[in-house]
């Protein structure tokens, strides 16, 4: 089993789940957009261990409520901490293409 066989098993059930037939093409870096969202997933394998990067481009923060928003990123963030290489949620102002 290679570093990144879990992660091709990971895009080819979500390749299977959205009736994509070639998850190949996925491998390197996958975008996919759901419920209006886009999702982009990539493999990292470095000497701190392996990780799936997941980037969420959910637009852009609220006009009334914005810093609402954030406080809730931030609590999100208080309850998933687990240590080092614990999920985190993070606002980029630059919407941009991540990858």
């Amino acid at each position: 089993m290679t570093n990144n066989d879990q992660y091709h098993t990971l895009i080819n059930e979500i390749c299977a789940l959205s009736l994509i037939s070639t998850p190949e093409r996925f491998y390197e870096s996958a975008n996919f957009k759901i419920s209006e969202v886009d999702f982009t997933l990539q493999f990292q394998d470095r000497d701190e261990g392996r990780a799936v990067l997941i980037y969420g481009d959910m637009g852009a923060l609220p006009a009334r409520g914005r810093d609402s928003a954030l406080l809730a990123l931030m609590d999100i963030n208080f309850h998933m901490f687990a240590g080092a290489h614990s999920p985190a949620f993070s606002f980029n102002a630059q919407p941009a293409v991540c990858c």
